[in-house]
């Protein structure tokens, strides 16, 4: 997966060719030595596997939140635009930015049966940062131009339906 990340975010052609390879041939290397010291040393090589994969897990839960942490961010920096903009208010920006708002507003949505636009809104908000993102990192690739202008006016569209 890594692999295929650098490939796409890099303007290296050699690079894209080669990290999903490289990335592949790491993960087959780490899943054969992770077997053949199971299967080859049995209970000592057992014993040694649970702490690392223990150890796998661990790393791979901190790049989740890493990850999180990163959309984050995205959120909060693209979105910040769109309170000028009049798209949504400050209110929306406080509640798409924060993990928490967006769980209250989830369940506030579940108590007023507005869940499918309340849930809808926010999907859109997050898509717009992400798509805004994209715009500055990679340019117009795929229409990224397009899409903006279209999540907004479907954004504006939604808010007054949103608390």
């Amino acid at each position: 997966g890594i692999g295929l990340a650098t490939a796409r975010l890099t303007k290296n052609f050699a690079i894209k060719i080669i990290a999903p390879l490289i990335g592949w041939m790491i993960a087959v290397a780490f899943h054969a030595a992770h077997n053949t010291l199971v299967l080859s040393l049995r209970g000592i090589g057992a014993l040694i596997a649970f702490p690392l994969d223990w150890l796998g897990w661990l790393i791979i839960f901190g790049v989740m939140m890493w990850a999180i942490r990163r959309e984050q961010n995205w959120l909060v920096k693209h979105l910040k635009g769109e309170i000028e903009l009049g798209t949504i208010n400050a209110a929306h920006y406080r509640i798409a930015t924060s993990i928490f708002g967006r769980t209250g507003a989830w369940l506030n949505a579940i108590a007023r049966g507005r869940v499918t636009v309340t849930r809808k809104f926010y999907q859109r908000c997050a898509e717009l940062a992400f798509k805004k993102e994209q715009l500055e990192n990679f340019g117009d690739e795929g229409g990224n131009a397009s899409r903006i202008s279209n999540l907004r006016a479907e954004i504006a569209r939604l808010a007054p339906q949103v608390s």
